[in-house]
């Protein structure tokens, strides 16, 4: 093993205590509100609102070079007057209590003398480990004012007794070497703003470029380098390092092109609280950690809202959403519902460098939309709400994506539609009872992951449709899925090529899965030749499934 003073077990206390941290000189200890709320998750995880303590001992490395940290180092500490460490230590939080982690280790370095460190058998086990007892790690920077850097956290668990259920979509494994041992957490990557280096646009971007690197190869920019990218052609606001005022939203989006990716921006400073919903219901579910910009509302004592020009940005890492289906109609024709399952979406959680890491946000508002940022208080009661209003969504995305969330979105409720129309000169022909209700969903998948839920998933396709998908259906490396339920037919999902636009569109099959090969059946013969192009009618793989839960 390395040597006592470079690696340290210690028993879990307030970090601040720990690290011997003191306000810096005419400013109060808010600097360490970040560090307080990440010591409140890992000690009350997985629940954080109540439960038994969970972190019992902190593994500290006394001397770690972190990549992001020494780029802003030598970008902008460095050449400061006052001489700055160039190393930072790193906090582990384990469940264990000390004497129980290091016999697990001991076990650990045991089976690797005598196998292999690259090992299956290894690997396996330091990931079952990992799992039981590993909460994550933060990076503390020699910054006294600033100290929280690089974090990942393990992200909340269900509550099995709850009405609602969290969807940490947005999130992906990180891994960290620690003498030897290969540790991994699944969580979205964190920090503290620092305002020399980044403002609270630059963690943002930071944040949501280390999900979409899960899928694509994409070495995740320092946040010094995403600052640079940033404002190499537009300063509006002045240098942009110390960063005073942030970035602004175009930078923001010259930032991700600079990448060789795409900017997908989306205004929605007029939208519903319904479509809202839609829109972040639908990138969470893709997982591609969609950046919020929102400005700040102030209520006067008649609650009529006013805005300070304080605005901010912050990486969406989950949702939160209802168990039992509340219906969200967003649209009627002939005396049919068009349902979005996007309205069970009851609140957010995101990373926000003024805060901590999955702190939840609730969707408040109708026409006014606006977020509430609650904060508690060590007992779980709120002490404080901050009201913000959302102004952007800014998705880092594959350039080829061209269809986004929101033409998606447009599209389930026009095929809806169609599926109504059809529905209704069914119930006249047949004098058939169906129900009155279509729901719908939409995410945009890579292609292999959705091959991945066809094979696998809640709605797996039986062998011989899986094959029969395979061999007729050809996919773009990012497929649109827009998913419609009604209980009349079944679960049908149609395709589309995320390379085309709206415009121009192009639908690559439809799936159904039913009970019945009436009209279900007939119903996706009729929306085949609707959605075809010059009489090709679009391919259908119709999969009856006894006992189709929907």
């Amino acid at each position: 093993m390395v040597a006592q003073s470079e690696f340290l077990i210690v028993p879990f206390k307030s970090l601040v205590d720990l690290l011997k941290l003191e306000p810096v000189p005419l400013y109060d200890d808010s600097s360490f509100r970040q560090l307080r709320l990440i010591e409140r998750h890992v000690s009350k995880f997985p629940n954080n609102e109540a439960g038994e303590e969970s972190c019992k001992s902190i593994l500290i490395e006394n001397h770690y070079i972190d990549r992001a940290f020494i780029e802003d180092y030598s970008n902008f500490y460095a050449t400061s007057f006052k001489p700055y460490d160039n190393f930072c230590k790193r906090l582990h939080f384990f469940k264990l209590k000390p004497s129980q982690l290091k016999k697990e280790f001991k076990s650990l370095f045991e089976l690797a003398r005598n196998s292999d460190s690259r090992s299956p058998a290894f690997k396996r086990e330091c990931e079952n480990f990992s799992k039981s007892n590993y909460l994550g790690f933060s990076v503390i920077k020699p910054l006294a004012g600033t100290p929280v850097g690089r974090t990942v956290l393990q992200h909340y668990q269900d509550d099995k007794d709850a009405q609602f259920q969290r969807k940490f979509n947005c999130t992906r494994k990180y891994v960290a070497h620690v003498s030897g041992l290969e540790l991994t957490v699944c969580g979205l990557l964190f920090q503290q703003q620092d305002i020399a280096v980044s403002a609270c646009a630059t963690t943002a971007l930071w944040s949501s470029l280390s999900k979409l690197k899960e899928y694509e190869s994409l070495r995740t920019p320092s946040p010094a380098q995403i600052t640079k990218l940033a404002t190499q052609f537009f300063l509006p606001f002045g240098r942009p390092m110390p960063q005073e005022n942030g970035l602004s939203v175009h930078q923001m989006c010259q930032a991700v092109q600079s990448l060789g990716l795409s900017p997908y921006l989306l205004d929605v400073t007029k939208v519903n609280r319904s479509t809202l919903k839609g829109y972040l219901h639908s990138a969470v579910l893709s997982g591609l950690a969609p950046i919020l910009i929102i400005e700040q509302v102030k209520f006067d004592s008649k609650r009529q809202p006013w805005y300070p020009d304080v605005w901010h940005a912050v990486t969406v890492s989950g949702m939160k959403v209802k168990k039992n289906h509340v219906a969200n109609v967003v649209g009627r024709q002939t005396g049919n519902d068009i349902d979005s399952l996007a309205g069970d979406l009851d609140a957010i959680y995101v990373n926000d460098d003024n805060l901590s890491p999955y702190f939840r946000v609730n969707i408040g508002g109708s026409a006014d939309v606006h977020l509430e940022f609650e904060e508690l208080d060590d007992n779980g009661r709120v002490k404080e709400t901050n009201y913000w209003r959302p102004s952007h969504i800014l998705i880092p995305m594959h350039s080829k994506i061209r269809l986004g969330f929101k033409e998606l979105y447009e599209l389930a409720i026009a095929i809806s539609r169609r599926l109504i129309a059809s529905k209704a000169a069914y119930r006249t022909m047949y004098a058939l009872q169906l129900t009155s209700t279509v729901q719908f969903t939409t995410s945009i998948k890579r292609s292999s992951d959705y091959l991945q839920q066809l094979l696998v998933g809640s709605y797996r396709l039986s062998s011989a449709g899986f094959d029969q998908f395979c061999e007729e259906i050809g996919l773009s490396r990012y497929v649109g899925i827009i998913r419609l339920i009604d209980k009349s037919c079944g679960v049908i999902e149609i395709v589309v090529d995320t390379t085309n636009i709206p415009t121009n569109p192009n639908y690559l099959g439809i799936i159904c899965r039913a009970t019945n090969s009436g009209f279900a059946a007939d119903v996706c013969k009729t929306l085949s030749h609707q959605l075809g192009t010059r009489g090709n009618p679009c391919k259908i793989i119709f999969d009856l499934q006894a006992g189709l839960s929907i």
